[in-house]
């Protein structure tokens, strides 16, 4: 058998020389810089007008959650100014809760030791007036 020659270009072979003229290598060069202006240009409009609209969605909430403080407490008008969305929404959440408590059912029994007798004074109420 015989021996084969080890060729040194192997490598050359796998991976095949790129040739371009100097002029070719600048004109992609110039065509990938103006993509990339273009999409710098492009990302930071769309930026703007994503901010601009999470600006305007901030104040909505803002304005809804200022308009159910007022309603709901008596904290000046300069103190909820002062205030951040989630102080705000904090607010409300917990004026809307002292508002509108979650009763508790409360049972009623000379003899705590059995069930039947029991009157459901929740139950009862909600019975007679209906959940609001």
């Amino acid at each position: 058998m015989a021996e084969q020659p080890k060729d040194s270009g192997s490598a050359s072979n796998t991976n095949p020389l790129v040739r371009m003229t100097l002029d070719e290598a600048l004109d992609k060069i110039n065509v990938l810089e103006a993509s990339t202006k273009t999409l710098d240009i492009q990302l930071k409009q769309v930026t703007e007008e994503r901010n601009q609209a999470n600006s305007v969605l901030h104040a909505q909430v803002r304005a809804s959650f200022l308009n159910k403080a007022r309603g709901l407490t008596q904290i000046p008008e300069t103190s909820l100014h002062k205030m951040g969305n989630d102080e705000l929404e904090s607010i409300v959440r917990l004026a809307e809760q002292i508002k509108r408590p979650n009763p508790k059912s409360i049972m009623f029994n000379a003899d705590s030791n059995r069930n039947e007798g029991l009157i459901d004074l929740y139950g009862e109420r909600m019975k007679k007036y209906g959940s609001r």
